[in-house]
C-alpha cells in the first residue's frame, strides 16, 4: 500500500479530545514526599537568598559619601629663592606649556583649501 503523505488526511483521521488516563501501577514506589522544611538544598538555597538580600540592604543604606570621596592632590609650591638652574628651567617650561595649551587658544582654525584640481590629459603629456 503506498504511503500518503498528506497531513490533512492524517490529522481528519485522528479522533479529536482523546481522553488520555494515565494508569499507575499499584506495584511501582510512589516518590516519598519531603517537607519542605527537610529538604536541605531548598533550605540552603533560602538562606543564600536572606544573605544576599540583606547584603543587598546593607549596601543601599550606606551613606553615598563614603562611598564617593576623592582625594585630590596638593602641590606645594618650591620658593624661587631653593630653585636651581634645572628646577627653575622646569618652571619655565611647565608655564610656557601652560600657555601654548590649545584648549585655551581662542584662535581659528586655518582656512583649508577644498578644491581638488584633477589635471586633464593636455597636462599630463
Amino acid at each position: 500500500m503506498p504511503e500518503d503523505n498528506s497531513q490533512t488526511n492524517f490529522s481528519a483521521e485522528e479522533p479529536l479530545f482523546e481522553s488520555t488516563t494515565l494508569h499507575i501501577n499499584s506495584d511501582t514506589p510512589q516518590a516519598v514526599k519531603v517537607p519542605l522544611h527537610q529538604n536541605k538544598k531548598v533550605l540552603i538555597g533560602v538562606g543564600f537568598g536572606l544573605l544576599f538580600f540583606v547584603i543587598l540592604i546593607l549596601v543601599l543604606l550606606q551613606p553615598r559619601s563614603a562611598i564617593r570621596q576623592v582625594v585630590e592632590p596638593s602641590f606645594i609650591p618650591i620658593p624661587d629663592a631653593a630653585v636651581g638652574p634645572q628646577q627653575a628651567k622646569i618652571n619655565e617650561l611647565m608655564t610656557e606649556l601652560k600657555a601654548a595649551d590649545p584648549a585655551t587658544q581662542e584662535l581659528p582654525f586655518p582656512a583649508v583649501d577644498l578644491t581638488l584640481d584633477i589635471p586633464d590629459d593636455k597636462q599630463l603629456r
